[in-house]
């Protein structure tokens, strides 16, 4: 019952730390950061593992050590840089199926490289992930009506902004005026179309 414990906090700690890396982009680059959070996390894991006495268990040899390798530099350097990169650009909602994604894309390389087996219960399930992916992603576009009263209230909001268009791309009190209008307008344009 401990693995399930550690891993329900692993999987609690990067939601946070991806919800509060989107919310509170730092100064740094994407490198640094990347950089930052996984020696943060090394250090938590090494230390882990050298109060479970896991250091014991570890048996060095050249295939291992080129696995381990190739994880740094792949999985670590490009993966992770990559997905810090991605959460300062793209939606976290798009940016949090990677994990969802990626095991497609592992059964599919180790069919293609390996010569793995595929059944139809791995097709079934890629189409399930995929399928829900799709489901995620894809943008509501709102119906006349609703867009017309999305506007409306986002004008309302931005009448109590500062009059400079820059300044209210950056200003906190802006984005929450207009955060807090959003709910409101679609509020108002289910009641219209119901």
């Amino acid at each position: 019952i401990g693995g399930l414990i550690a891993t329900q906090l692993a999987c609690l700690g990067w939601a946070l730390g991806s919800t509060f890396s989107k919310r509170h982009p730092g100064a740094a680059d994407p490198l640094s950061s990347a950089a930052f959070q996984m020696l943060a996390g090394g250090l938590v894991l090494l230390t882990a593992a050298a109060v479970t006495g896991e250091f014991g268990h570890v048996a060095w040899s050249t295939r291992s050590v080129l696995a381990m390798g190739y994880l740094f530099v792949a999985g670590s350097l490009i993966g992770f840089v990559a997905y810090i990169y991605a959460l300062t650009h793209l939606p976290i909602s798009v940016v949090s199926l990677y994990p969802y994604v990626n095991p497609v894309v592992a059964v599919l390389l180790g069919t293609w490289l390996l010569h793995e087996p595929i059944s139809w219960r791995i097709v079934a399930a890629i189409g399930v992930i995929l399928g829900g992916s799709a489901i995620v992603t894809r943008r509501r576009r709102p119906d006349a009506a609703g867009a017309a009263s999305v506007g409306a209230s986002r004008s309302v909001a931005g009448a109590a902004l500062p009059a400079r268009e820059d300044a209210s791309r950056t200003s906190p009190a802006a984005t929450a005026a207009t955060q807090a209008a959003q709910p409101v307008a679609e509020v108002e344009s289910a009641e219209r179309c119901a």
